[in-house]
């Protein structure tokens, strides 16, 4: 089990993962699932029987809409109730928010899940508990769109699927690593949510009341993540939790 009195450890944990991460997470030909780049830009829709088919898959509603959220979870390294979550850093390249264009997509690959399953593994091996890479909104096998990242619809989205997954395996909650676009839905998180220990955040960007057009719509408009910065610091523990 993780005993992350001063969470100092797991962030060293996180940055070696973070760093591992890109070539982990390049398609590798096998024969597990290829999530094709393309369809992931277009968007991804699902339903809900297709999603009661995926073994590690949560059916989740947020702002009245149903999506399906893949986890990849591993307990490779040991087990724990309270699971290190890793959030990815956005996909699919320049996004032009104002237009909801994809600008440039050339930089991004093929998905294969063996691939974010081994992330799970060697995740879990670091840090010796149980790990989870969460999908984010309409990449690796989450449906939605995900132009729609870093907004509220996707902060309410993650959060749906953490309080489905701690239902399904009883646990008592979460520790939290993001990498950049990951690292800005983590700090919206902790602003939600009562039941996180300790949380890595890994070169994000932090939105304080960015609201492009005032938009009402949550899937145009970014959150504010000031809520959740209880510190300005990068590693953030809550009193009372140590595992």
């Amino acid at each position: 089990m993780l005993n992350v009195p001063d969470c100092s450890r797991l962030a060293r944990k996180v940055a070696l993962a973070a760093a591992f991460a890109a070539p982990l997470l390049i398609a590798s030909g096998g024969n597990a699932e290829i999530i094709k780049k393309d369809d992931m830009a277009r968007g991804i829709t699902m339903t809900r029987a297709q999603c009661d088919a995926i073994l590690q898959a949560v059916w989740v509603s947020a702002y009245g809409n149903d999506f399906c959220v893949r986890y990849y979870m591993s307990t490779a390294g040991g087990e724990g109730r309270r699971p290190v979550v890793f959030l990815q850093g956005d996909q699919l390249g320049k996004l032009d928010p104002k237009n909801k264009t994809w600008v440039d997509t050339s930089g991004s690959k093929d998905v294969d899940t063996d691939d974010l399953m081994r992330f799970a593994d060697s995740f879990s091996r670091m840090t010796k508990t149980t790990a989870i890479y969460l999908a984010r909104i309409g990449v690796d096998g989450t449906s939605g769109n995900h132009m729609s990242r870093k907004t509220v619809l996707e902060r309410e989205l993650m959060n749906a699927a953490l309080d489905a997954i701690k239902k399904r395996y009883h646990f008592e909650g979460f520790h939290l690593a993001g990498q950049s676009g990951g690292a800005t839905i983590l700090v919206g998180l902790l602003a939600a949510r009562t039941d996180i220990g300790c949380a890595v955040s890994g070169a994000g960007h932090i939105l304080t009341g960015i609201n492009p057009g005032n938009v009402a719509e949550p899937d145009l408009r970014y959150f504010d993540a000031s809520p959740g910065l209880p510190t300005s610091c990068a590693i953030i523990r809550r009193p009372g939790f140590s595992s």
